[in-house]
């Protein structure tokens, strides 16, 4: 019995796992949080190959193939840095449902991982991105490897 239905996606991957990689992309930035102060995205220096599914500009990903998607999206803080700010995924300019990770880390000396995600249907042309909500105000940061990454999975 396929309990997949267009309501309830369940998490199913395409079986061919060439299909499934096509439904995939990661994008991370390896030096530092980097954001466009006119439009607050965080942008992305290490960006995958783009398929017929996504594509990537200034901090935004566009959706070319509507369906159901896994969208997960991770700020690894080091250990040096000094940051406050609220971060969200948004669609379309638009704040998707608990995707708020709100970051206070001042005089602690240990790195931290913050991480939100959601399975949200998204039509064609629909565009996502990660953006600060609040003026980032960063003290200290040294280069530091993903330091923000961003998985999106397409799902059968």
């Amino acid at each position: 019995m396929d309990i997949y239905t267009d309501k309830n996606p369940c998490c199913k991957l395409f079986s061919d796992i060439e299909k499934t990689k096509l439904g995939f992309a990661y994008f991370s930035n390896s030096k530092e949080l980097i954001f466009d102060p006119k439009t607050k995205s965080i942008l992305f220096n290490d960006v995958p190959v783009m398929t017929d599914i996504f594509d990537y500009e200034n901090g935004v990903v566009e959706i070319k193939s509507s369906g159901w998607y896994y969208i997960q999206y991770i700020l690894n803080i080091p250990s040096t840095a000094q940051i406050t700010s609220i971060f969200s995924l948004y669609k379309d300019d638009l704040l998707l449902e608990g995707s708020i990770i709100n970051i206070s880390k001042k005089d602690t000396k240990n790195s931290m991982c913050f991480s939100a995600q959601t399975i949200h249907k998204l039509e064609k042309n629909s565009k996502l991105s990660i953006k600060s909500t609040l003026p980032l105000n960063i003290k200290n940061s040294l280069n530091y490897e993903n330091i923000v990454s961003l998985f999106i999975l397409k799902l059968m």
